[in-house]
């Protein structure tokens, strides 16, 4: 009898420890490093968008646990992607030793937000392409990107022939961001321009101009 209440006993104990086994590190499918950049190359790519999912899963189910521990597991998170910029003005500073460009983070032959495309299809959203949507402090104002040069003028007639690389550092909210982006994932009605999208705030643009050997920073 003493033997029959043990083993009711400790059946009771690890069906209480499963039951509160809760979220755990190893459920995320993305481990990054915090404050350390993480290009949005595939394999990154992927597993940002299975968190993604589990993250949705647990909102619809008030998954709590789950949603606290996917969402501290990406905070101060940093992602980057390397692209040309578009510029839609160059000038030089009145006085000469600066020259300013007037820089939008979207695609530099469309216009519209940047398109990453991968050799294979991603999982989730099982396309081979995944749209960024970007967002500023001020989604309304240009970018303003300051590059000291003494012969201002002469460096902004010749700009045109140089070529130019963005580096878009962005953070991707998970916690109070709303949904959209990731029912948008699965539900092909709420992509806009018919691409999986991924919502993202934009904290740091660098600019390198290939030719001359220089980098500056964008606000």
């Amino acid at each position: 009898m003493k033997r029959f209440f043990l083993l009711i006993l400790i059946g009771s104990i690890c069906l209480a420890i499963s039951c509160k086994k809760g979220f755990q590190q190893s459920d995320l499918a993305g481990k990054f490093p915090k404050s350390t950049p993480q290009e949005l190359n595939y394999a990154n790519t992927s597993a940002l968008l299975k968190d993604m999912k589990t993250f949705s899963g647990a909102v619809k189910k008030l998954d709590q646990d789950t949603i606290k521990g996917v969402n501290d597991s990406y905070v101060d998170v940093y992602f980057y992607t390397k692209q040309k910029p578009l510029f839609t003005k160059i000038y030089p500073d009145p006085a000469g030793d600066k020259v300013y460009f007037v820089e939008y983070p979207r695609d530099a032959a469309t216009g519209s937000n940047i398109v990453l495309k991968f050799p294979q299809k991603l999982p989730i959203v099982d396309s081979n392409e995944l749209e960024l949507q970007v967002f500023s402090a001020d989604p309304q104002q240009p970018l303003t990107c300051t590059l000291p040069m003494p012969n201002a003028a002469e460096y902004v007639k010749d700009a045109e022939k140089h070529e130019f690389e963005a580096q878009y550092q962005l953070y991707k909210r998970f916690f109070q961001s709303g949904t959209y982006d990731f029912d948008a994932l699965t539900v092909q009605s709420y992509r806009t321009r018919g691409y999986p999208f991924i919502v993202f705030e934009l904290v740091r643009t660098t600019i390198t101009d290939k030719t001359a050997n220089v980098k500056f920073e964008c606000r």
